[in-house]
């Protein structure tokens, strides 16, 4: 199961996880609203998977991980 957060609560598991870390709540929220990161929206927030979100920043498109060449 993947962990679940608001994007307040993405930041702040990217922040423990390093503390110099530039990302922002802004940045987190248009990648969001871009698609570039697949996030739901429950309300007016979006919950996104912390795990998407770092693999994303290191470089690892979600496209790449759910496609298979047979």
């Amino acid at each position: 199961m993947k962990t679940i957060r608001t994007i307040r609560g993405i930041v702040k598991e990217l922040h423990a996880l390093d503390p110099d870390c530039a990302v922002t709540e802004n940045c987190i929220r248009q990648l969001c609203k871009d698609k570039t990161i697949s996030a739901r929206l429950s309300g007016n927030r979006y919950l996104i998977a912390l795990e998407d979100v770092v693999a994303y920043f290191n470089g690892e498109s979600q496209n790449e991980k759910n496609f298979r060449l047979y």
